[in-house]
């Protein structure tokens, strides 16, 4: 078994990993989003 402050470290890093995928993702990801739905406003959202 791994000791405990290990294993919070490797989940800090992996959250904060996570964290900088979805930032990069974020904008292809909404781009993609309004070309499916135009007929979306922004209220939507």
């Amino acid at each position: 078994a791994q000791p405990t402050w290990r294993a919070a470290q490797l989940t800090e890093a992996e959250t904060a990993l996570n964290k900088a995928r979805a930032r990069n993702a974020a904008p292809l990801g909404v781009q993609r989003r309004w070309q499916q739905m135009p007929k979306f406003g922004p209220k939507c959202f």
